[in-house]
């Protein structure tokens, strides 16, 4: 009798024993992170290690690493197998062929079982506490679908993670764009930095929102535009959370396509308003272009109620005037607004930046002002006669008689920032002056860079071009 009592213990305590551990296997089996990160790579046995090593070194560490092999043809897969062999939480997905960008990371995205998806780019670094900080911010503020950061230039020669600058120090975080503020401006074109961004996979489930095979080149603007035809809400983290590999090494059909397929989707943004003209379709514009655009969205905002009426005000009270007194001003690197606020101080909108103004009308018609700022030297500006509202940036440093083959005019100098500007019409651009002041190259803003050779009577002449 005893004997069998203890034989029924023993099979209860293994049955017990297996439960157990087969609950533990399907925890395991079935364990969920917190974090999916996705990276599509092709070729990149040069940088990849890079890349990996700075996920694997985040300090938040419930994520899984999704990596999806374009078709890689040289050392890659290699690599990719021998971090997967020393860490789990590495998964590895091949295509058989390069299906490019798009088609991968959709593959990604469909494989990923976190509550958050993270972007990654095989030639990128991401900084130790970037998971951290984001997770943290999007557990505080779940109404966000969304979140960026801030990024670091790398240059291409940088291969090893310990050869990049210092991390961003600090351990706060700061939102620096205000709600509303990516929302209308990915209307316009992408500032949404794509490297550094989490998003919630259950409004990419929602809303079936993935990146468009037909787009080669622009197709993360495209899918954070289907986050906002969705009334997906964005934020932004003040701190770096990426270091970024910036180029010029592809090929002209892809910028080209770049510019092609952001006016596309900048055109289908402006449709949701209103019905918009050619003339109203530009991969840029001017701060007045802007604003102007940004009346007829809102217009159209009233009946349509595409997203939230107060903020497309916000954005257009934050680059455009909301009284009567200001100056527009046109500058070589940047155009904007002059408010006038109390105490006959001046605000350029967009910005912390106040002047004093002082006006001047010249014998000709032309209108000057010299604006004083703050922080900054004085610089002069100028309204042609006629009815352009507009004023100019008016370098005075140093003036140069200029014999071009379609006009004649003077140069405009200013020396300390090495910008040089016709005097009759606003064509400026980035200069260099021989020392014996023989030699002028301009590198015009809007046209090709020209040069000019100073003559006997100090008469500069455009010489033909080189072949």
């Amino acid at each position: 009798m005893k004997k069998r009592s203890l034989n029924k213990i023993i099979i209860y305590i293994a049955v017990i024993l297996l439960s157990a551990i087969g609950c533990v296997y399907a925890l395991i089996k079935h364990y969920t992170p917190l974090v999916s990160v996705v990276m599509p790579v092709y070729n990149r046995e040069d940088l990849v290690a890079r890349a990996i090593e700075s996920v694997l070194s985040q300090t938040f560490t419930d994520f899984e690493f999704i990596i999806v092999d374009d078709g890689s043809t040289d050392n890659t897969p290699k690599i990719l197998n021998d971090y997967a062999s020393v860490d789990k939480r590495i998964k590895i997905i091949r295509n058989e062929t390069n299906r490019g960008i798009p088609f991968s990371r959709n593959r990604g995205i469909q494989a990923a079982r976190g509550t958050y998806i993270a972007q990654m780019d095989s030639d990128d670094y991401s900084v130790s506490e970037r998971l951290a900080k984001s997770v943290r911010f999007m557990k505080e503020h779940p109404e966000v679908d969304a979140l960026t950061g801030g990024i670091k230039d790398l240059t291409p020669e940088t291969k090893n993670f310990n050869d990049l600058p210092e991390n961003a120090s600090g351990d706060q975080y700061t939102i620096f764009k205000k709600p509303g503020f990516y929302e209308v401006d990915l209307l316009f074109y992408n500032h949404f930095y794509n490297i550094p961004s989490m998003y919630k996979s259950s409004f990419v489930k929602k809303h079936n929102i993935h990146y468009k095979l037909n787009y080669k080149a622009a197709e993360d603007y495209d899918f954070w535009f289907q986050f906002v035809k969705n009334g997906g809400k964005f934020a932004s983290l003040k701190d770096a959370l990426a270091f970024i590999r910036f180029h010029n090494s592809n090929n002209t059909n892809y910028y080209d396509a770049m510019v092609s397929n952001s006016m596309e989707i900048h055109k289908k943004a402006l449709s949701l308003f209103f019905k918009p003209q050619e003339e109203d379709i530009k991969f840029s514009y001017t701060v007045f272009e802007k604003c102007d655009l940004l009346k007829k969205m809102m217009a159209g905002n009233k009946e349509k109620q595409v997203i939230p009426q107060k903020y497309l005000q916000k954005y257009y009270n934050h680059i455009c005037p909301a009284g009567k007194d200001f100056y527009m001003l046109v500058h070589p690197n940047w155009d904007a607004y002059l408010e006038k606020e109390k105490n006959d101080r001046y605000r350029q909108l967009e910005t912390q930046n106040y002047a004093k103004v002082t006006e001047v009308e010249t014998e000709n018609g032309s209108h000057t002002i010299t604006v004083f700022w703050e922080i900054y030297p004085a610089e002069k500006f100028i309204k042609r006669p006629g009815n352009d509202a507009k004023y100019y940036y008016l370098p005075d440093d140093q003036k140069l008689q200029v014999n071009h083959t379609f006009w004649t005019d003077h140069i405009l100098l200013n020396i300390a920032n090495k910008i040089a500007c016709r005097e009759a019409v606003y064509d400026c651009g980035e200069y260099v002056l021989s020392d014996d002041e023989n030699q002028l190259i301009i590198k015009w803003k809007n046209y090709p860079a020209e040069e000019f050779i100073k003559d006997s009577n100090n008469i500069y002449h455009l010489q033909p071009k080189k072949d």
